[in-house]
């Protein structure tokens, strides 16, 4: 983890751009930015919440821990995600956060955002309707995915981490950072089993391959769309 400039780093933000403009530059000089490199751990249950959180830049996975330790999958943290938890008063995380790809975390410290919002009710309405627009926009994204089968599931989120992370090469759109079956199935609520045996089956059949540390290669992005489209289609 290292802190980063949060002037730098939050330039250009659409949160940001959002705010009450008489107040906006406080707010970034209160806030408070860290990145993190793919795998590394950017909280576990029980950490203190600092304050409200989002995600400025990079993908990120969330899961619970089960009754008996081990990880529960939860869900896939996209660029521009708020973290619910971190607006309701909670003072613990509930889960665990893993970096998946280079990703920058900012968080206005709680003191800081209440004072700001006991100036500027502006502040206030603004951060709600922030937070109205992430659970559309992340509802509407899982419902799109939850209403798929395992397969076209898998392409159609191997997509969209190709259209918004993907490296192009000569051979395709390579997903240049470690993704795991574990990792994986965070964002398709499958078993980490259940994804390893679509992830053979896709690349038997040419949707993608994978390559040494866990890369990804999209040989053919059109591809996993028609798959998807036909699919529905037939369903």
């Amino acid at each position: 983890m290292r802190q980063q400039d949060p002037t730098q780093s939050l330039a250009g933000s659409d949160i940001i751009a959002r705010l009450p403009g008489d107040i906006r530059d406080e707010f970034v000089g209160k806030c408070r930015v860290k990145a993190y490199l793919p795998r590394e751990h950017m909280c576990f249950p029980g950490d203190a919440v600092p304050g409200p959180t989002w995600v400025v830049r990079g993908l990120s996975s969330s899961c619970r821990l089960g009754p008996a330790g081990g990880e529960m999958p939860a869900r896939f943290i996209w660029p521009g995600d708020l973290f619910i938890v971190s607006f309701v008063g909670h003072l613990d995380w509930t889960g665990q956060l893993t970096a998946i790809t280079h990703t920058e975390l900012a968080y206005i410290p709680e003191a800081a955002f209440n004072e700001l919002c006991a100036r500027s009710a502006e502040l206030a309405i603004a951060w709600t309707s922030l937070l109205s627009d992430h659970m559309r926009i992340r509802m509407g994204r899982e419902a799109r995915l939850r209403g798929l089968h395992l397969r076209p599931r898998m392409l159609k989120l191997l997509g969209a981490i190709a259209d918004t992370f993907g490296t192009a090469t000569p051979e395709g759109i390579l997903l240049d950072f470690p993704l795991t079956q574990g990792t994986l199935c965070c964002g398709l609520w499958s078993s980490r089993d259940e994804t390893g045996r679509a992830m053979r089956d896709l690349e038997s059949n040419g949707y993608l391959q994978t390559r040494p540390r866990h890369r990804i290669l999209i040989p053919n992005r059109v591809r996993l769309d028609e798959y998807v489209a036909g699919v529905s289609t037939r369903a």
